[in-house]
């Protein structure tokens, strides 16, 4: 576990760096655009004559008022979860990544307690590698990683566990991802998500492999060292319908 103490100055610079990075377009731009500190290009800012809405992705002009305001913020916060409510889910994880060097073990737990199951699409995070959020896990301090509740679930573990691994169809590749579940019904749900069909997994895990236990969504999500993965094979498909057709 990661000791000494969180050095807020330079977090505060690095978020400045991200605040500064280039506007990344999607298919809905410039409604939906990609970016550390705006996920809309149509935002509100304070100019001369008051709040406005005006479109950061287009208008540098507004787009440096934008800045400034998110930088004042910045300036102005006093501890890193404070900060952390104003990255974009799609950057939560990257972000922690290059400011993971100055935070405590306590502040790396806090900021995945509160982000981990806001990110989307973990597995697919080019930005990262799943190695590298293993060592996040590993990095963090149990205790403001879990609730009470949690941590007394993750030590009433037995020493090796069955769980679980719902993933949508087209996406066998991310069979070895780091969250898994001790509820098959959360994996059936996740397999089906968006109704498009997919497949369960059953595999095995040892304790000492378990890096956190969250069930603050009621999923008893498991999230583990994926190198630790053993006994992995699929148990079911599940159709679009939602018809379960057990795999022998």
């Amino acid at each position: 576990m990661k000791s000494g103490k969180t050095n807020i100055e330079q977090v505060k610079s690095v978020a400045k760096t991200f605040l500064y990075l280039d506007i990344q377009t999607t298919e809905y731009y410039p409604l939906i655009i990609s970016h550390p500190f705006f996920d809309t290009g149509i935002t509100c800012i304070k100019g001369e004559t008051g709040l406005q809405m005006v479109n950061i992705a287009e208008n540098d002009e507004d787009l440096s008022l934008a800045r400034k305001m998110q930088e004042q913020m910045i300036d102005t916060v006093e501890t890193v979860v404070s900060l952390s409510m104003h990255i974009t889910k799609s950057y939560k994880l990257i972000f922690l990544k290059y400011i993971k060097q100055y935070l405590s073990a306590e502040d790396i737990g806090t900021y995945l307690a509160l982000n981990w199951s806001l990110i989307e699409n973990i597995s697919g995070d080019k930005n990262i590698t799943k190695s590298q959020m293993v060592s996040m896990f590993r990095a963090a301090d149990k205790d403001t990683l879990l609730s009470d509740i949690e941590r007394q679930a993750l030590d009433g573990i037995s020493d090796c566990i069955e769980i679980y691994r719902g993933i949508k169809r087209g996406k066998h590749h991310e069979i070895l991802g780091m969250s898994w579940t001790t509820n098959i019904e959360v994996a059936r749900k996740f397999a089906n998500r968006f109704n498009k069909g997919g497949t369960v997994y059953k595999g095995k895990i040892d304790k000492k492999d378990i890096l956190a236990y969250f069930d603050n969504r009621s999923e008893s999500e498991v999230v583990v060292d994926y190198r630790g993965l053993y006994e992995i094979k699929k148990i079911e498909e599940i159709k679009p319908d939602g018809e379960i057709i057990a795999i022998e």
